[in-house]
């Protein structure tokens, strides 16, 4: 600011090393992860505090066979094959919730099943993967080669390290997280997340031309996208 000049745009590998900086700085002071993001001071949060912790803020449910109630605007919810998104607009919410409906926005779930969910998850959440798990997934053949594959290739290159109980991330594979939850999808699944990207670029791409207004109103991709 002070040199009246924009930075650049940080490389892929410049962002990856900023974040691998700031999670080692953070665990060599004793801070543990108990969320997509989020790190907690060991020392200024009681142990029973955080053992009650959930571990994460971004996705909610951790297995297939996970019920969450989604309770307000926004919140997500699940139940064994399902994945509900109630809609982001509160008034909106507000309303359905009146009417006696349920304040679903039914074009952002996920009404197939998912049996495979727990693989593709677990980098989300600090308690990481269980081997008794996983083989009972492997035993319903619900991953394919290709998934197990990736997980053994991501434990050849230490981003996921394995111990004789479970599958949980290293440091750097806590910088490519989000990147690992890809990889570790059936390719299904990984073309829902592209989609899901290339949404973000037609929103980056509809504010430059005018289309919608750069305000917060753009964060709200449930309307957003159904105007462009």
């Amino acid at each position: 600011m002070k040199g009246e000049k924009v930075p650049h745009v940080p490389t892929h590998k410049e962002q990856a090393v900023m974040r691998l900086h700031s999670y080692s700085t953070l665990q060599q002071a004793g801070w543990v992860r108990r969320g997509t993001n989020t790190y907690v001071d060991r020392a200024s949060v009681d142990q029973t505090v955080l053992d009650h912790l959930p571990g994460n803020e971004c996705i909610g449910a951790a297995h297939y066979d996970t019920f969450l109630i989604a309770a307000g605007a926004q919140a997500i919810g699940s139940a064994p094959g399902v994945r509900f998104e109630n809609t982001v607009d509160i008034n909106h919410w507000k309303a359905a919730i009146g009417n006696g409906e349920f304040g679903f926005n039914l074009r952002k779930s996920a009404l197939h099943h998912q049996k495979d969910m727990s693989l593709w998850t677990f980098p989300l959440f600090y308690q990481g993967l269980k081997k008794d798990r996983l083989h009972a997934m492997i035993e319903d053949g619900d991953v394919d080669a290709s998934q197990l594959s990736t997980l053994q290739d991501l434990i050849d290159e230490a981003l996921v390290i394995e111990s004789d109980d479970d599958y949980r991330l290293s440091i750097l594979g806590e910088v490519f997280m989000g990147h690992i939850v890809r990889l570790l999808k059936k390719e299904e699944g990984q073309k829902v997340i592209d989609e899901y990207i290339h949404e973000g670029f037609k929103i980056g791409e509809a504010i430059h031309s005018g289309v919608i207004n750069s305000d917060n109103t753009a964060n709200n991709r449930q309307n957003v996208t159904e105007r462009i």
